[in-house]
């Protein structure tokens, strides 16, 4: 989450400062396409008017609760069912997707053990499907080709 501080931090939508007692949001690093306006507010905190004068405020506000409604459960493996309780055995894509009706969607919040990535025959095929999703033209930033690179790390690539 954004770090905040009362009369210091200032909204990104309106360059104000936030003052104790705005009512706020606060947002995680949810939107990580740098191509969209959405992304203005990923880890960030913003005046709650701010927000509602977007055109992506609905968007917004869904996508957290959604994230709201995962923290805390069990993280499970997409590939063997199981629940990943070692978290140096976690690989998590988080939220890609801005809007469900992009395609990269589909891998929104896949998580997996790295043990079972390493030998998953569809792992080569995670790794091409984050690089097209990169070279989109509308993607813009570094995660996906992050993600690509830590799936390539683990020698995953060469599965599949």
């Amino acid at each position: 989450m954004a770090i905040f501080a009362a009369g210091i931090t200032t909204c990104p939508l309106c360059k104000h400062v936030i003052e104790r007692g705005n009512d706020t949001v606060n947002f995680p690093p949810l939107f990580l396409n740098q191509h969209h306006d959405v992304f203005a507010i990923t880890d960030a905190v913003v005046h709650r008017a701010c927000l509602k004068e977007r055109p992506y405020a609905r968007l917004a506000l869904t996508k957290l609760a959604a994230y709201e409604r995962r923290r805390g459960r069990p993280k499970v493996c997409a590939i063997c069912g199981e629940v990943i309780s070692d978290p140096d055995e976690y690989f998590g894509t988080g939220p890609l997707a801005d809007d469900p009706a992009e395609p990269i969607s589909r891998l929104d919040w896949f998580e997996a053990h790295l043990s079972c990535l390493a030998t998953w025959e569809g792992t080569s095929g995670l790794i091409r499907d984050l690089l097209e999703a990169s070279r989109n033209e509308d993607w813009e930033g570094d995660a996906l080709p992050l993600l690509a690179a830590r799936l390539d790390e683990l020698g995953a690539s060469k599965n599949g």
